[in-house]
């Protein structure tokens, strides 16, 4: 009989390979470890990174201001942490790449920048105390691991009351993200167009299944915004939130102040996007089409 963890990635639509039970897999770290200049650089480069780091700025702005403590899990060369400390904030970052870690240190002695922090942390290896941040990001993190509901119930559990979440995911109905699945299966074209990195991701996401095991975490007040696609430049920044074209779905969501309460009692999600999920089946929201 499958495990419960087995069984809850199936219910969203992800991929399990059992062989690699414990997160990111060694082969998976090296590669992303090794792009860590050309990672910092694309943010310098390319207008879907520079709109990506906008949209997490922008969204936890919105929502907490500063000063607050921050975690930015799975940071890579750490330029959303940086960007997000010289806001004001107290950043704590980590990420599974050393490489990436050492690059993000010298960005952040040449920036001198102080309230922020870079440390190599796996996600089978997380350790920050309950409550103990308000604010979490996780950028692209969750599609690389194996158990990566186990990483969204710590990073929920670390939130304190109000604390927000931010969290971007490929969503699975995105068109071109089907195209680039296909793409990543021709071997040939791999090296050529730079895409090696397509075959660690494990799995495109079910945006209200997703919803729905955020809300069992006691998180609510939900937006989304779908952006990032590879080509267009500038133009196409405002294609890419169509849903059917970006490639990725960021969410926005708020931690319940009483989580507590009886599954009678929860209140609805707010915005209009999900219920409350039950214990065994939960309901899909009447405009659930808006989340396909």
């Amino acid at each position: 009989m499958a495990s419960k963890a087995v069984q809850l990635n199936e219910r969203i639509g992800a991929v399990v390979r059992l062989d690699k039970m414990k997160g990111f897999s060694n082969s998976c770290v090296d590669f992303f470890g090794r792009q860590a200049e050309r990672w910092m650089a694309l943010y310098q480069e390319k207008y879907q990174f520079r709109d990506r780091l906008a949209l997490f700025t922008e969204k936890l702005s919105a929502r907490l201001q500063p000063p607050a403590r921050v975690l930015d899990f799975g940071c890579g060369p750490g330029v959303m942490s940086i960007k997000v400390a010289q806001m004001g904030y107290e950043v704590v970052a980590v990420d599974a790449a050393d490489r990436m870690i050492e690059v993000a240190e010298r960005e952040r002695r040449r920036c001198g920048v102080n309230n922020v922090t870079f440390s190599v942390m796996e996600a089978s290896s997380f350790s920050f105390e309950a409550a103990s941040f308000d604010a979490v990001i996780c950028s692209s993190v969750l599609e690389y691991l194996d158990y990566d509901m186990a990483l969204l119930g710590n990073l929920a559990r670390v939130l304190k009351p109000k604390g927000v979440l931010l969290l971007s995911i490929p969503h699975k109905f995105s068109i071109l993200g089907r195209v680039e699945d296909f793409l990543a299966r021709i071997h040939p074209l791999r090296s050529n167009m730079g895409a090696e990195g397509w075959k660690y991701s494990a799995r495109r996401y079910i945006a209200n299944e997703l919803v729905k095991r955020l809300c069992e975490l006691s998180l609510g007040s939900f937006e989304r915004t779908f952006f990032e696609i590879p080509v267009l430049g500038k133009l196409g920044i405002p294609l890419s939130r169509v849903s059917v074209f970006g490639l990725m779905l960021l969410i926005s969501a708020v931690k319940e102040e009483s989580p507590s309460l009886s599954r009678r009692n929860r209140p609805r999600c707010q915005g209009g996007i999900a219920l409350a999920a039950k214990r065994h089946r939960p309901e899909l929201p009447a405009d659930s089409h808006e989340w396909q």
